[in-house]
């Protein structure tokens, strides 16, 4: 075990199987694992709320009326964002609807939303319900860029073929950093300029990409983003979610289409009766909308200190090469019928390997648990693994490829 992931390793929990023995947990891609100053911080939130009641609010070091404000300055580095330019605020399919109540601006002509296929179900409903709402029909509304036929993987040809035919009708551009399904990282620099130069505006759910591959969201010109940080991030079950507004739209005139008094300028927040209008924050300020939830901040804010402590330069070249070993690893059982649908060259991916198992996927899914391997399975034939540079080692990297092809091979068949 390389010095680098025993010392961060060591600083979270790691689930144990029924006989108590460390599992190997490669499902930071669903749920990444809990820090183990999380405890403390949960603690400390509650001492504070049990001492100072309203008071914890507005007194002493740990106040929370700037937490929200502390845990956006500290993801920031993660999106390559800039200085309000990134908040950390509700969840993801929440940040999805903001943004795009402030991004999506229908005209006659214009008024298509271009997005990536396959894309999480949570995206696709956010995506109808605006489109609807302005009244228009999804069915004809919404482009879905989709592979050639028998193909998993977008290349940016594809990208370039659905402009072609529809760039002229498109508003607005969503689409995946990392897809969910195959663990593709999608060209982020690209597309947005793609999409520029057919003047719409761009924006990412990188859900599957914070924490787990470098961004440069400011210095790409990106128009927005939005996250979850229960993935990558560890910031706990249904942790507060991310959303980065580019400045030059701030400056551009683009405005929150959705309001809430937390996102109502500070200085006369409190003056609630006398504030029938609503004055914005500066930047990314003015899209926040409710009071923070500050133990789910306070978790987050924990985990993040971790990568504040660490390089995350360094946490990604552990990363490569640990899902390199275990792509090759895989690669060399050699299994009939198995596939990894997740691209082989570097650049086009984050940890994530997706597996074509075959229709007992499900089922093998179940028998690596047993044997103190998590990762999951995704319909209909996809096991899902991501080693995650912070808690998992090259050992267990090594082990899960020894292990893997006999266990195939004893279920009998992938199922292909």
């Amino acid at each position: 075990m390389s010095s680098m992931s025993s010392f961060y390793r060591d600083l979270f929990y790691i689930p144990v199987d029924a006989k108590g023995a460390p599992v190997a947990y490669f499902c930071g891609h669903s749920l990444g694992l809990q820090p183990r100053a999380a405890f403390d911080a949960a603690q400390d939130v509650l001492d504070q709320w049990k001492a100072k009641g309203v008071d914890g609010w507005f007194e002493g070091a740990d106040r929370w009326m700037h937490l929200e404000e502390e845990v956006s300055v500290l993801m920031g580095p993660l999106v390559g964002g800039q200085f309000n330019e990134v908040a950390a605020m509700n969840t993801l399919t929440t940040n999805i609807h903001l943004a795009m109540a402030s991004f999506y601006q229908p005209t006659k002509k214009c008024y298509k939303v271009l997005v990536d296929a396959p894309a999480f179900s949570s995206d696709t409903y956010a995506v109808r319900s605006h489109v609807s709402l302005r009244g228009y029909d999804p069915d004809d509304a919404i482009i879905e860029v989709t592979s050639c036929p028998g193909c998993d993987l977008l290349t940016m040809e594809d990208f370039k073929a659905a402009f072609d035919r529809h760039g002229d009708e498109v508003a607005l551009v969503f689409v995946a950093g990392v897809n969910f399904l195959t663990g593709q990282l999608y060209d982020i620099q690209a597309i947005t300029r793609l999409a520029h130069a057919y003047g719409c505006r761009v924006g990412f759910d990188l859900a599957h990409a914070v924490g787990n591959v470098p961004l440069a969201l400011h210095d790409w010109d990106t128009d927005f983003a939005v996250w979850c940080c229960y993935k990558y991030l560890n910031g706990g079950p249904g942790s507060p979610g991310g959303l980065f507004v580019h400045q030059k739209m701030i400056e551009e005139g683009v405005v929150p289409g959705l309001c809430g008094w937390w996102g109502h300028d500070p200085s006369t927040r409190f003056c609630l009766q006398e504030q029938s209008i609503f004055v914005p924050s500066d930047g990314i300020g003015g899209w926040r909308v409710s009071t923070p939830p500050v133990l789910p901040l306070a978790l987050l804010k924990a985990s993040l200190q971790v990568f504040q402590d660490a390089s995350f330069d360094a946490l990604c070249n552990q990363s490569v090469a640990m899902t390199r070993r275990l792509y090759q690893g895989i690669e060399a059982c050699n299994i009939p019928g198995m596939e990894i649908i997740t691209p082989a060259t570097e650049s086009n991916r984050g940890c994530q390997l997706s597996l074509r198992i075959g229709s007992d996927a499900a089922a093998m899914q179940q028998k690596l648990q047993l044997q103190g391997y998590v990762c999951d399975y995704r319909v209909p034939d996809i096991i899902r693994l991501a080693p995650v540079s912070l808690y998992n080692t090259m050992e267990e990297v090594d082990a899960f490829c020894d292990l893997f092809a006999d266990v195939v091979r004893a279920h009998g068949s992938t199922g292909a």
